[in-house]
């Protein structure tokens, strides 16, 4: 969904998030480095947006003021068992657990939970109430189980990528958005980036 350790979503509170798919990029730069490359260009085209974006993020009913500013996303390929970096991640982080076997994902969730950490599932709501865990709806693929899900109020991120994904993160009242990728990713080969501007409208478009 997003670039590895790159900025992603949501400035409906007023700053980037901080993702990562692994420790390492391919060419053996470290994740930290490119995320920091990657905000620098980032805050130089949004300063002069800022100040006229909402404030919060949090939408639905109970949903928290704010969602987690760092997110790590797993991948199939990159990043198939997320335990070994789970023991980095700072308290309130989230770990968005897609793209994995159901007993890695359900062994990283206990993990999560454990270290104060916020396990997020990808497309299966019956898999997140489960493992009591957030739910993430992907953009370009159905989520199973949403209705039950959204029935027990539990935090709900979207995927935008494009106003189809604002105008459902709006619909379903989510409590986070994650508008991606700003640049060009390995996650989707070929896919073209946002750019900084477009990036910037569809996170102005959200509530």
């Amino acid at each position: 969904t997003c670039p590895a350790a790159s900025a992603c979503a949501t400035a409906s509170a007023g700053w980037v998030l901080d993702t990562a798919t692994s420790a390492t990029l391919p060419d053996g730069r470290p994740a930290a480095a490119a995320a920091a490359s990657i905000r620098a260009r980032m805050a130089a085209s949004l300063e002069a947006m800022e100040s006229d974006m909402p404030r919060t993020i949090g939408m639905r009913r109970g949903a928290a003021s704010t969602p987690p500013r760092q997110w790590l996303l797993t991948d199939a390929r990159r990043l198939a068992d997320p335990m070994p970096i789970l023991a980095r991640l700072p308290r309130g982080a989230a770990v968005l657990l897609r793209d994995l076997p159901e007993s890695v994902a359900r062994r990283a969730a206990r993990a999560a939970r454990a270290r104060g950490l916020v396990p997020v599932v990808a497309g299966d709501g019956r898999l997140a109430l489960a493992l009591r865990a957030g739910l993430h709806l992907p953009d370009r693929r159905a989520t199973r189980h949403l209705l039950p899900f959204l029935a027990g109020g539990g935090f709900l991120s979207v995927a935008v990528h494009g106003r189809a994904g604002v105008a459902r993160a709006r619909r379903l009242r989510a409590d986070a958005a994650l508008v991606s990728p700003a640049f060009a990713t390995a996650s989707h080969p070929g896919a073209p980036g946002l750019g900084p501007l477009r990036w910037a409208a569809l996170a102005r478009a959200l509530p």
